[in-house]
């Protein structure tokens, strides 16, 4: 009999003490609540009176702005068809929202989620390396039209020079005795070259080492 007693008090006081546990974890957590909406309300006390401070015109103006951004979000996350609905309830709307999909969250397992954040990561990654590959490209084009750009202006003014300076290539047409100029096959051929290159002067199609050679030829046989 007294056995049976000494059972029935440890189940007794067993019980009681799982409900004391489940007491002090609930009262745990009534108080972390109650600590949470005290610094809520101090944070909304303070933007209250911040918005108080503020003068009447600003309010306005940044009322109009926050809910032309509340209505951004809103579309974007919650609904994008049009409706009525004043800035506070989309902005409870999306407090609602955002909290359904931490919950979802909470819910996905800890492998899948390793993975997404793994893919995500990757695909982060590539895009990363393909910018900048693009700018790579971007620069190595603007540094090579540079190049051909610097090059085309030296040999065009290398041919300007080579046509201005009248040392490299006398005016032969003038000289016309055969004294001065013998017209053999060699000489006619120069000059028709000659002919030909100021008639039909491409700049990015010039031989200089055609021209300098045949500059130096005449320059020797005309005087």
């Amino acid at each position: 009999m007294l056995k049976e007693f000494r059972l029935q008090t440890e189940k007794t006081v067993n019980a009681l003490n799982v409900e004391e546990e489940k007491l002090n974890s609930e009262l745990n957590e009534v108080k972390d609540q109650i600590k949470r909406y005290k610094e809520r309300g101090a944070q909304l006390k303070r933007k209250v009176q911040l918005h108080d401070s503020i003068p009447k015109d600003d309010q306005d103006l940044l009322l109009e702005a926050l809910s032309l951004r509340v209505t951004d979000v809103y579309r974007t996350i919650v609904d994008t068809q049009f409706n009525t609905l004043d800035t506070l309830e989309k902005m409870t709307s999306i407090e609602r929202r955002m909290f359904r999909l931490f919950d979802q969250l909470d819910k996905i397992p800890e492998e899948v989620l390793a993975e997404m954040r793994k893919k995500h990561y990757i695909e982060m990654m590539m895009r990363l390396h393909a910018e900048e590959f693009r700018l790579k490209l971007e620069k190595l084009k603007e540094r090579e039209e540079k190049l051909n750009a610097s090059q085309f202006l030296r040999e065009r003014q290398t041919i300007t020079d080579y046509q201005n300076d009248n040392s490299l290539i006398p005016s032969c047409n003038e000289r016309t005795s055969t004294d001065i100029f013998p017209l053999d096959g060699e000489h006619i051929e120069a000059a028709l070259a000659v002919r030909d290159h100021r008639r039909h002067q491409t700049p990015l199609h010039q031989n200089r080492q055609k021209i300098c050679f045949i500059a130096r030829l005449l320059f020797r046989e005309c005087f």
